[in-house]
């Protein structure tokens, strides 16, 4: 199954002011004072010795290699998150005009659907005016092409066909009938489950949009070849490992820009050797092994030495290509791992 799998300082400058006072006074004449006996020269002093010669320090170890530009594609929007299926063809959320666009794999149009509203088929990606500052809209697709949209601020989501003909739509969690908080990021594990995280944790379905469970963890998830889970933290800067019954057993990450570190990492995939990639807004993709071991990174401006200071929206095929693109540019970078 083919699938998405993966969420000033002031520098306080003080100011030191010393004031030196010098005071001069005036003095009366004195008697002269009796010669003095000549002072010895004193003895010679010691050559000090040589300064000794500092270390060059040993040139920084590059960053390991983890994914290779296979090639890049343009599209004719702005993808905020993007989806692959069975058949190479892409899937982006485009935010402006609410809707998700089909392209096939050389970035060519092949159709779109929705529009801005609340009715079947409609989507709302953008907060209202007095709405929390994010962006929604998160796509995903099973095996069969079936595409599945959050559709974030109508706090539901919504299921289509590969040509966007509506399927079906749901907004509760479970017996509960609580309602969906801001739906975002959405992926089909490899046990053929739907996972869609908010800020209450991630809701769990079958392809059916049956609640089947949730994880009190909020963030992307996928699970490894062993079964083992991960889920980022987006607003903790780290990521989960899970067992079999959804219990912690590893955890990794802090806040920063540094190696294995995160700054709001919101997406995460697994490849089919169970290397762990993550993006963050600072721009980059980081690989872990499946303790959390770091392993490299990679950034779309890797030539010019600094990546793009955004989210890379990213998912994966079948075939372990990473496919990723800034928000900010329809350019889709499609990686293979190193």
């Amino acid at each position: 199954m083919i699938a998405k799998q993966t969420m000033a300082k002031t520098l306080g400058l003080g100011i030191l002011v010393t004031a030196l006072v010098l005071g001069l006074a005036a003095c009366a004449a004195a008697p002269a004072a009796p010669t003095a006996a000549p002072t010895p020269a004193p003895a010679p002093t010691e050559t000090p010795p040589a300064p000794t010669a500092t270390a060059v320090p040993e040139p920084a170890e590059p960053a390991a290699t983890i994914l290779t530009m296979a090639r890049t594609f343009d599209l004719d929007v702005k993808p905020h998150d993007i989806a692959v299926d069975g058949d190479g063809n892409l899937y982006a959320v485009d935010l402006q005009n609410a809707e998700i666009v089909k392209y096939d794999m050389d970035g060519k149009r092949l159709a779109a659907w929705g529009g801005r509203g609340s009715e079947e088929g409609q989507f709302e990606f953008l907060a209202p005016p007095d709405g929390p500052p994010i962006d929604g809209g998160f796509v995903t697709v099973d095996g069969d092409g079936n595409v599945y949209v959050s559709d974030s601020f109508n706090n539901r989501v919504q299921k289509f066909d590969g040509d966007g003909n509506f399927l079906s739509a749901w907004s509760t969690v479970g017996a509960e009938d609580a309602i969906l908080n801001l739906p975002g990021p959405i992926s089909i594990d490899v046990q053929g489950i739907l996972n869609v995280a908010d800020f209450s944790g991630v809701h769990q379905y079958d392809l059916d949009g049956n609640f089947a469970g949730t994880i009190s963890a909020a963030g992307e998830t996928a699970v490894n070849s062993q079964g083992t889970r991960y889920v980022s933290l987006a607003f903790q800067n780290m990521v989960f490992k899970l067992d079999g019954d959804n219990q912690v057993v590893g955890q990794w990450g802090s806040q920063g820009t540094g190696d294995g570190q995160f700054d709001t990492p919101m997406l995460l995939v697994i490849d089919s050797q169970d290397g762990v990639y993550v993006s963050d807004h600072t721009g980059r993709i980081q690989k872990f092994d499946a303790d959390g071991a770091f392993q490299g990174a990679w950034f779309p401006e890797a030539d010019s030495g600094e990546p793009t200071p955004l989210l890379l929206a990213m998912t994966i095929d079948g075939d372990d290509n990473i496919y990723a693109a800034a928000k900010d540019r329809t350019t889709v970078y499609v990686l293979r791992r190193s």
